[in-house]
């Protein structure tokens, strides 16, 4: 104990960030209590935490990833003197590089904030069958819960992805997410055996899709029925095609909800959206909203763009799927396996990706539709709308 007292201290006066007391506390006891053997530790540091995570158990094994090489080096240091070496493996690189095969008892992430959601969907497929996915600094020193104590641009960014990543975890159908107290604040995310997808199946005047235009057009996918993704491919190609973009057949009758677009004959990006999300619903297939946030010609002039993402079942994961219908420049595709969306927000132009899955979609987008006469008088409202969505997509 004599060696994890001296990383500590050599941590304090140097200012390197480990775990807290309480959460290391409650972490290894975890690891005690549910029979933890095999352990993947997002953010080594100089090893303290694989230290200690190792030492709860002569059977635990714990693979660790560092991106700073200074404290890889020390970390590579700190576990050959602690013996331990037959049983953590320390990696050097960027995490959200790396691609594991095992499955892990438990995954703690506790790399760079902003990437946690990031790491969270990236390695949740690595979690064994009863694991956890633990997150710390959740409170971040206090600021997620009081902005007002953030200091600078940089902070209140930090900040802001911390808070975006708790609403995921709350959010999150696949998983239940247990908050606590404890240290700096953590959290334990455990699988479910059966998702609440209801959220992402539910039916609204939006996403209507027991009207009978709907229920007509579905009718042409029920030989697919039980071939989720080969559904879902045809259902794609069909709303992408069938139905033009509005501005791309020129027509100024402005479709709000699925059942609007099948009767006009096309619709704009957020319309074709609803109707996507009406067909597959429909059979059972869950089904959200996503949406960016694009600069127009214009300068400093912004719209939104509105797409889907799909869960697949059988592949255990979220696909995010554009079936806006593709125009020179633009090639947005059905895949599962890599994204083809019809836009690449550019950071540069302040443009900004929303990485959520609304279940419905965004409320102040459908009211402002329902109020405008056609698609000329909702396009003046577009960059409104999207400060309004970039606005409430940080305050979350």
């Amino acid at each position: 104990m004599e060696q994890t007292s001296e990383i500590k201290e050599f941590a304090r006066t140097n200012s390197v960030p480990i775990i807290k007391d309480p959460s290391l506390d409650f972490i290894v006891n975890y690891i005690k209590e549910h029979d933890v053997h095999k352990i993947l530790e997002i953010g080594s540091a100089i090893g303290y935490s694989a230290i200690n995570f190792a030492r709860a158990g002569e059977e635990v094994f714990v693979d660790t990833v560092e991106f700073d090489i200074e404290r890889y080096t020390l970390a590579v240091k700190n576990i050959a003197e602690s013996g331990l070496m037959d049983r953590i493996t320390i990696y050097l690189g960027d995490a959200a590089r790396f691609d594991f095969k095992d499955k892990y008892d438990l995954i703690f992430i506790d790399g760079p904030k902003a990437q946690n959601l990031k790491f969270f969907v990236k390695f949740q497929k690595n979690l064994a069958e009863g694991g956890a996915i633990i997150t710390d600094n959740l409170s971040f020193h206090g600021m997620v819960e009081n902005r007002a104590l953030t200091h600078n641009y940089s902070t209140i960014k930090m900040v802001r992805k911390i808070a975006r990543y708790v609403t995921f975890l709350k959010e999150n159908p696949e998983f239940t997410t247990i908050f606590y107290e404890i240290g700096d604040g953590i959290s334990v995310s455990t699988k479910n055996s059966c998702p609440n997808w209801e959220m992402y199946l539910a039916e609204s005047d939006v996403v209507d899709f027991n009207s009978p235009e709907v229920q007509e057009i579905c009718r042409q996918f029920e030989r697919y029925r039980g071939n989720e993704i080969l559904l879902a491919e045809k259902a794609f190609y069909f709303v992408q095609n069938e139905f033009p973009h509005t501005s791309d057949c020129k027509r100024t009758e402005l479709a709000v909800s699925a059942s609007d677009v099948i009767k006009i004959g096309h619709g704009i990006c957020m319309a074709k959206s609803h109707l996507y999300a009406a067909i597959l619903r429909n059979f059972g297939i869950p089904t959200g909203f996503c949406y960016q946030i694009l600069c127009a010609k214009q300068k400093n002039h912004f719209y939104p763009h509105g797409f889907n993402a799909v869960y697949f079942k059988s592949l255990g994961k979220w696909v995010r799927l554009d079936p806006r219908g593709n125009k020179p420049g633009q090639n947005a595709k059905f895949s599962t396996e890599q994204e083809f969306l019809a836009y690449q927000p550019d950071n540069f132009k302040n443009e900004v990706d929303l990485p959520l899955y609304f279940t419905s979609p965004y409320k102040g987008l459908i009211d402002c539709m329902r109020k405008c006469k056609d698609k000329p008088e909702f396009f003046k409202h577009l960059n409104d709308l999207s400060e309004s969505m970039r606005a409430y997509y940080q305050s979350m």
